[in-house]
């Protein structure tokens, strides 16, 4: 895979699941989609985070 597979066609977004090719509409996408996690992560009474949840990139609920 070359490095310029990555990005959308004459623009320099990476690809992304959202289909989205627009850096402002990208960003609240982003925005939006992270402050929906954090109310999941915020409301869940059994969660844990700790060292290993860090360095293997997992949360624990």
């Amino acid at each position: 895979m070359k490095y310029d597979d990555l990005f959308y066609p004459n623009i320099n977004i990476l690809k992304n699941k959202l289909d989205t090719k627009n850096v402002d509409e990208l960003k609240k996408k982003e925005y939006i989609n992270s402050y929906i996690e954090e109310g999941f992560i915020l409301q869940s009474s059994t969660f844990s985070f700790n060292l290993n949840s860090l360095r293997f990139g997992e949360i624990i609920f």
